[in-house]
């Protein structure tokens, strides 16, 4: 029988105040200054919400953000040539309501990905991400931006999602 609740997930993620922003060099904070997960907490939580993941991957929690109605908690994962911003969001009781990748960084071929993101004070989020040929010079004209907004009751509403 497990010993551990919801509420010691959530007190592994600080509350933030708003607004931030999230690019490759946030990720060196929140290693230093949180404590990492507790294998159980992890198993039970969020391995069933993840994609599978190999030995040299690395998860840390970085940030949550607290509503009348969901927890939304921000987390980030390295693994090799890859590290991303996730964000997972939770109702009260604890169950999953849905997540978003919202930043990161991906080395495929010769090729280099990012995405970062800027939390508005009224809870936008800001998303940029952008390709470029590591052999050439980044062309913004390859850029894209879009909004995700968490809804009152939880769910994410992605404005890329509603164009496409």
């Amino acid at each position: 029988m497990s010993t551990v609740n919801f509420g010691d997930l959530l007190s592994l993620f600080p509350e933030v105040e708003l607004p931030l922003f999230l690019d490759e060099d946030s990720a060196s904070l929140f290693s230093q200054n949180n404590d990492p997960f507790p294998e159980e907490l992890f198993d039970l939580f969020l391995r069933p919400l993840l994609p599978e993941d190999d030995e040299y991957t690395e998860y840390v929690p970085c940030f949550r953000i607290s509503k009348d109605e969901y927890h939304a908690l921000v987390i980030w994962k390295a693994s090799l040539l890859t590290y991303e911003y996730l964000m997972l969001v939770f109702d009260k009781r604890g169950n999953f309501l849905g997540s978003e990748r919202i930043g990161g960084m991906l080395v495929r071929d010769d090729q280099l990905f990012r995405r970062v993101a800027h939390f508005d004070t009224d809870g936008t989020i800001n998303i940029a991400e952008g390709t470029s040929d590591l052999r050439e010079a980044f062309d913004p004209q390859a850029s894209n931006t879009y909004e995700i907004e968490i809804l009152p009751n939880g769910e994410i509403y992605n404005s890329r999602s509603k164009l496409n």
